[in-house]
């Protein structure tokens, strides 16, 4: 009896080795907090990327004899008349653009600080530029458009304009490309472009502009022109 039970306590102890001692607990591992992964509005951008580009005119300095400083005031009392007139030969009745149409804020895209001019005219043809395409709703008469020609010949190319213009993939395939002979007259919003990105909605949930919760662009020096119902202002081109 005795050898026995000897036997079965070696059996145990042999058991027991096998599997070695328990490894010590360690601190739980938390999942990432919402705060971390999706922020709020208020700590999307930092300072420094709020007014990055942010200083002097942003109308390049060879069209700058053809422009002249205007207000807000007069860029949405134009999206109010145009709007009228658009309204009219569609038949519809779509609101005018306010101001969150082209400042809509951080991780948002459109224009962080915008400023306006008014296109004194030129004798010589001045175009803004638009590149638009499925699978969103960009189309040719849209209100996004450059003071720079496009002139990519690869994907990387496109990316990178992309990139700078903070263009979500699910809003447009940048398949098109359109140029807006501008009537004098015609005031603009323009400046350099707001980041996206995905952050806490009004209800606390992590939502993101773009359909892809995860497509994200930082800010940019690059300057987009707001111009609004371009159908009352512009000769399309090519």
């Amino acid at each position: 009896m005795k050898t026995m039970l000897i036997a079965l306590s070696l059996c145990l102890a042999g058991a027991a080795f096998a599997k070695g001692p328990k490894a010590p607990k360690g601190p739980k591992q938390g999942k990432p907090t919402q705060a971390a992964a999706c922020p709020s509005a208020a700590q999307v951008n930092t300072k420094a990327e709020n007014d990055r580009g942010c200083k002097g005119s942003f109308i390049p300095a060879s069209m700058a004899a053809e422009w002249a400083p205007a207000t807000e005031a007069a860029f949405l009392a134009q999206n109010r008349t145009s709007q009228a007139a658009a309204n009219a030969k569609a038949g519809k009745s779509y609101p005018a653009p306010t101001r969150s149409s082209w400042v809509p804020g951080a991780g948002k895209g459109g224009i962080r600080c915008p400023k306006y001019y008014k296109f004194k005219g030129s004798r010589r043809p001045f175009n803004l530029f638009r590149v638009y395409g499925s699978p969103g709703m960009a189309r040719k008469e849209g209100g996004w458009w450059t003071f720079q020609d496009v002139a990519w010949k690869t994907p990387a190319q496109a990316d990178a304009y992309r990139k700078h213009y903070a263009i979500c993939k699910s809003w447009n395939d940048l398949k098109f490309h359109v140029s807006c002979k501008l009537k004098p007259g015609t005031v603009i919003a323009a400046g350099p472009g707001q980041s996206v990105g995905k952050q806490k909605d009004a209800k606390g949930k992590c939502a993101n502009v773009c359909a892809n919760v995860n497509e994200k662009y930082p800010t940019d020096t690059a300057v987009q022109v707001a111009l609004y119902n371009p159908g009352e202002f512009c000769t399309f081109g090519p």
